[in-house]
């Protein structure tokens, strides 16, 4: 089978950001109203390679047309099945990240913005996973799985430990650089139970 579509966002912001930082004056750091846009778009070919064997093959893109940043991302999975109730599979994705809205309206102490043409962070996804159809009504999935990240936004200044990894709180008026690296992993458990008598959870 083939899937393929397109979707559009529509993103509305009004910031208004002011910090008193190292004196007691109230500091404007963002004060920024309007709308942006982005679009994606998706193909997806699902194929039984064998009885037990099916493959998913797509290609997903996405673009920011704030600063018009985009991204071509690759995905791919297959799927095993080992025994009328369990199946083995593995999955690769390449996916893509726009930075929080009001980084990018960020204004340094010369009243300029020096984030309004950051790219997408990114991150290279890799999923080892486990199925089993407990019942007809519910299953247990066990996935293993790494990310490792790139094109980070961190500081310009090679003396800053800045990253937006490590960012919780607030914003950083640092003129940041798309060079900054990551990574992730860990298993997920999960309980799930499809709608049976009017009930439907996930744990």
């Amino acid at each position: 089978s083939i899937r393929t579509g397109v979707v559009a966002n529509q993103l509305d912001y009004d910031f208004l950001l002011k910090s008193a930082e190292d004196t007691t004056v109230m500091i404007e750091k963002v004060h920024s109203k309007g709308g942006t846009q982005r679009v994606q778009a998706f193909f997806n070919l699902n194929y039984r390679l064998a009885p037990s064997l099916t493959a998913n093959i797509g290609m997903h893109y996405m673009q920011f047309l704030l600063n018009n940043s985009n991204s071509l991302e690759p995905r791919a999975s297959i799927k095993y099945d080992i025994a009328a109730k369990h199946a083995l599979s593995f999955g690769y994705g390449l996916h893509s990240q726009i930075q929080n809205i009001g980084l990018y309206f960020l204004k340094d102490a010369a009243n300029i913005a020096p984030n309004k043409n950051l790219g997408m962070s990114k991150s290279h996804h890799f999923v080892l996973g486990y199925d089993w159809n407990v019942t007809d009504h519910s299953r247990i999935k066990t996935e293993l799985y790494y990310q490792s990240l790139f094109n980070i936004p961190i500081s310009k200044d090679k003396t800053s430990t800045y990253s937006v990894l490590n960012s919780v709180w607030d914003y950083s008026t640092e003129a940041l650089v798309n060079k900054g690296l990551g990574k992730n992993y860990g298993i997920d458990f999960t309980y799930e139970q499809f709608m049976y008598k009017d009930l439907y959870y996930i744990v």
